[in-house]
């Protein structure tokens, strides 16, 4: 299954949710109803799968279903496989979180309703509330669809458009995101409540050896779980970089039939994504990414997966081969965090006051936002003005990077399309892997060890290291420097009329007759719109993130 709408309100206008679903790619959109509530789901858009299976399928009582979306692994059964065991097992599911991957699910059985997402929150769901009904969705734009009167949070929509972290927060007001480390739970003819998952403790590891072992044991059971595959040929991203290196070189290793796949790279990146690909035999397949230019109004769901029309993938226009790929983004958990100045005060509000930056957001924005996140993170249980450990540390940088910011929405995204895996943000893995200690991960040298240890032959070739390198091999490096150059800081010492000219040569031109369809005064007091309108080569995204925001709102009437 490829996307859901739930609601305990059973007269809830289901056909609003069907269009939004149509309108995102999906061929086949059903509406489920029983006594109990609504249910619209939506089949994968580029592959095949069916999701869903009726009380009639389970042998259970008339009102039991269960819906699975995502990418979802159970004891020895992938995809549609499972779907009966895990309803048969959900008992034992609460409890345990044993179900691998990246997947929401939706079951009714034993006289009650559960909806619940991994715990990693990689497959993202939303929620609001409207009086006695509650709405649970793995689409923003469905969730927005199905309110009476959607109204914009002013603060939030400024970080949508303008902030670097957290903007992928929801940005109407009564829209959050559920916390996925918690169940909804709605007893038949009772009111919704969310009950706690219990959350294991995780080793401490201080060494290096000690931590190669480790972190190979936990890849190896993922691997174990994965063989469900069977000899079907999968498809593994592939840069320069040393995450997608660790990826190919565990299930290389372990055994499974792959091609490689690439977005548009260029320069060194696609060079070393040839030498590995040639010398490993493999295809190297090209994912292009053809960008939606006109009829915006009729494609209002893949603002879901993206809030940018023109340049984010994915969407329904990709050429799949194999129907399930492998990612290896945010490997950063088994590295140090993005900044080591995060290490000199740890506490929540001074991380937040240095990483929430955006110039265009306005001081007083970027203010109020922040104490929004402060007051999310403290409902996460990162209380304020408490120092966070290297764990809670790992945990936080996940849920800001993640869950707030960019990985996160295009994992859910491609899980729409296809089936999709991320062996890093897997609940059984990053879980697991975030009481590494600092001085093991740090410099990339836990990732580099375990590739030579992994697959000495995939470590054999050269590797990029952010913007530059020596072209060593994996093996040849034991440790990166942790501090990076940057042309970030080049970009803000020059003009910003000379910078506006630089992005038009280099093709970065905004279409100035996309300006005409957007009304600017709604956005006055949400961003710097005389910046972005003298500027708009600079801040193209920030415009095609209004354009698309003008198209929602146009669509579904929202106002302050």
């Amino acid at each position: 299954m490829g996307a859901f709408l739930f609601s305990n309100n059973k007269s809830l206008n289901t056909s609003i949710i069907e269009d939004v679903f149509v309108s995102q790619g999906h061929k086949t959109v059903k509406t489920y109803r029983n006594d109990k509530g609504s249910l619209v789901h939506a089949s994968k858009i580029l592959t095949h799968n069916k999701g869903f299976l009726s009380s009639s399928e389970l042998g259970g009582d008339e009102n039991d279903y269960i819906l699975g979306i995502g990418t979802f692994f159970y004891k020895k059964y992938f995809g549609d496989k499972a779907l009966k065991t895990i309803w048969e097992d959900l008992d034992i599911i609460l409890k345990e979180n044993s179900i691998y991957g990246h997947w929401a699910f939706v079951v009714h059985k034993n006289n009650a309703t559960y909806v619940f997402n991994d715990m990693t929150g990689t497959l993202r769901l939303y929620y609001a509330q409207e009086g006695n009904s509650i709405i649970v969705s793995s689409s923003l734009t469905s969730t927005i669809a199905s309110l009476s009167n959607p109204r914009f949070d002013k603060i939030r929509l400024s970080a949508t458009i303008a902030a670097r972290f957290g903007r992928e927060v929801p940005f109407i007001e009564g829209i959050e995101d559920v916390n996925s480390s918690q169940i909804l739970y709605i007893k038949d003819g009772a009111e919704p409540e969310w009950l706690q998952r219990a959350i294991p403790t995780v080793r401490r590891i201080d060494d290096i050896d000690e931590g190669i072992e480790y972190v190979k044991s936990l890849f190896k059971e993922q691997t174990e779980v994965l063989k469900a595959i069977g000899d079907e040929k999968i498809s593994i991203e592939l840069t320069g970089g040393l995450d997608s290196r660790l990826v190919t070189a565990n299930l290389k290793s372990s055994g499974f039939n792959y091609d490689f796949i690439s977005y548009p790279i260029y320069g060194p990146d696609q060079e070393m994504a040839e030498i590995i690909s040639q010398g490993l035999n493999k295809k190297l397949l090209q994912q292009t990414n053809i960008k939606l230019e006109k009829d915006f109004e009729k494609h209002v769901g893949e603002f879901d997966f993206g809030a940018n029309f023109f340049i984010q993938y994915p969407n329904i226009r990709w050429n799949i081969i194999n129907r399930l790929q492998f990612s290896g983004a945010l490997g950063e958990c088994i590295n140090t965090p993005v900044s080591i100045d995060w290490l000199n005060d740890t506490r929540t509000e001074n991380l937040l006051n240095h990483l929430i930056g955006g110039e265009l957001m306005g001081d007083e924005n970027r203010k109020h936002f922040i104490h929004y996140l402060e007051d999310l993170f403290n409902d996460r249980g990162y209380k304020k003005g408490k120092a966070l450990s290297e764990q809670e540390l790992s945990k936080f940088e996940g849920i800001l990077l993640g869950e707030l910011t960019g990985d996160f929405r295009y994992n859910s995204g491609c899980q729409a399309h296809i089936y999709y895996y991320n062996m890093y943000t897997e609940w059984h893995f990053n879980h697991y892997v975030s009481n590494i200690a600092f001085d093991v991960k740090n410099g990339r040298k836990l990732t580099l060890a375990l590739i030579k240890a992994i697959d000495p032959e995939v470590g054999s070739y050269p590797f990029l290291s952010r913007l530059h390198t020596r072209r060593n091999s994996v093996n040849e490096v034991s440790e990166l420097p942790i501090k990076y150059f940057s042309y970030l800081k080049i970009k803000k010492l020059l003009p910003k009329p000379l910078l506006n000219l630089v992005y038009k040569i280099k093709g970065v031109n905004y279409k100035k007759m996309l300006l005409n369809d957007i009304d600017f005064d709604v956005y006055k007091d949400v961003v710097n719109i005389k910046q972005i309108k003298t500027y708009p080569n600079i801040y193209m995204d920030e415009l095609n993130k209004i354009y698309s925001i003008e198209v929602l709102r146009k669509k579904f009437n929202i106002v302050y």
